[in-house]
């Protein structure tokens, strides 16, 4: 019978260890991470990268964040009319991704290890223990042990300053929305990005009520079984290095440059226009461009012009004339024209306001026309207009006439200029790239 005990304990024991090894690995096979490769793009792994390995109000993580257990959500405090109906949705919307783990919602508040708190500001500071009081219109904490989230709780602020001056519409829009964001991040994407605007994850307004389909493969990568629960950010960066744009990017711009024969006078143009605190700074793919001001209707068709020769440029590059509502607020570029009898000739200043998040961007750009109306010609004020576009991308600092006119009275870009803003917003060089790195780049290409 002690031989019998020996034994079943010997076999608890082992189990016990293989279970420990499973969830503590840091490790993937080449074949894992050749699976992964092939199921996934190159898109989603770096804005994996982009949002699992950063934390909002905290930082870069070491190592990323996911649940091995099912997720069971209570509800508490003072909902609005259609916040559970929503809840619903999301739960069933992550559910129908096949993941490893379930969702459910439950009334027994001592089962559930996902609290969901509705209530104003005082309300969920004691509920999520706040300390360091920021406004907010949802927050999310997680708890972990060794190797995964084993509770999570979420606050929904009824209080938000987002919501002054909304329509009834537009409140629960941005209600919705906060809530598939807040319970979609408690699985483990934490981070925010300026990358995607019409993603779940991203940081500014959006009119998104539904997971994207970049959200649902976000999730189920995060949870894919060949990837380990607490992955470490300098194994993933170690697995996936050919495919994240800023991990070796030296290596790969030099490689680059030199497989397409692009000349190094390309590089040194935006090592001179395009950084900022020594940090490259360029916008999303998505861009709204707003006109507000003493404009007339051939500047808005001037504009108009201006932006569809430089969307040609680059597949990087989406610049578009915002909707008039309070949803395509940022990425943004804004134009103001003002009509000055004191303006001799006309100028343009720009602005510009970038986003903190794990690799910093272009958020907020303004161009300001000051200009006398009368005895300026239209093509002067469009010449001037294109060239502030231009620069307020990437090149601020650059002070060659870009464009000409054609034969047809047409822009075209003066030498290599488009060539050099499509370098630019190559992915090859990545959001946040450091000017000493481009500096060596340029040393060892000379």
């Amino acid at each position: 019978m002690k031989r019998i005990y020996r034994s079943l304990f010997g076999y608890v024991f082992l189990m016990f260890l293989l279970v420990q090894c499973k969830s503590n690995r840091d490790e993937m096979s080449d074949l894992e991470v050749a699976r992964i490769k092939q199921t996934y793009s190159a898109e989603v792994i770096n804005y994996f990268y982009e949002t699992v390995f950063f934390q909002d109000y905290v930082g870069v993580k070491r190592s990323l964040s996911k649940w091995e257990n099912d997720v069971w959500i209570y509800l508490e405090g003072t909902l609005w009319a259609r916040d559970s109906l929503d809840v619903v949705q999301v739960v069933q919307d992550i559910n129908h991704l096949n993941l490893p783990i379930k969702l459910y919602l439950t009334n027994d508040e001592s089962r559930a290890n996902l609290v969901v708190y509705f209530g104003d500001f005082d309300y969920l500071k004691g509920k999520l223990a706040i300390r360091r009081f920021t406004a907010f219109r949802g927050k999310g904490k997680i708890t972990e042990n060794s190797h995964s989230i084993v509770s999570a709780i979420v606050g929904v602020a009824n209080n938000a300053m987002s919501y002054a001056n909304l329509s009834p519409k537009d409140s629960a829009i941005m209600r919705q929305s906060i809530l598939v964001e807040e319970i979609a991040q408690s699985l483990g994407v934490l981070g925010d990005s300026w990358m995607d605007y019409y993603s779940t994850f991203f940081e500014g307004k959006k009119n998104v009520l539904r997971l994207q389909t970049i959200d649902k493969e976000i999730i189920k990568l995060l949870y894919e079984p060949s990837i380990p629960a607490k992955l470490s950010k300098k194994k993933f960066e170690k697995y996936f290095e050919d495919i994240l744009y800023p991990v070796n990017a030296k290596r790969k711009l030099i490689n680059y440059v030199r497989e397409n024969r692009i000349p190094v006078s390309y590089l040194q143009c935006i090592r001179n226009s395009s950084f900022h605190d020594s940090t490259l700074l360029k916008f999303s793919k998505r861009v709204f461009v707003k006109i507000i001001g003493d404009y007339q209707q051939h500047d808005l068709e001037t504009c108009k012009n201006s932006l569809r020769l430089l969307n040609t440029v680059s597949d990087q590059i989406q610049l578009e004339i915002a909707q008039d509502d309070i949803w395509h607020d940022l990425p943004s570029i804004i134009i103001e024209y003002n009509d000055s009898s004191l303006q001799t000739a006309p100028i343009a200043e720009r602005f510009l306001e970038p986003g903190k998040m794990m690799l910093a961007r272009r958020v907020n750009g303004r161009i300001k026309l000051s200009y006398g109306r009368l005895g300026v010609p239209q093509e002067k004020m469009a010449l001037l207009l294109f060239e502030a576009l231009y620069r307020i991308l990437g090149f601020d600092h650059i002070k060659d006439a870009v464009v000409e006119v054609n034969a047809e009275g047409e822009f075209q870009f003066k030498q290599s200029f488009g060539e050099t803003l499509s370098l630019l917003y190559n992915p090859i060089i990545p959001h946040g790239f450091a000017q000493k790195e481009l500096d060596e780049v340029i040393r060892v290409l000379e």
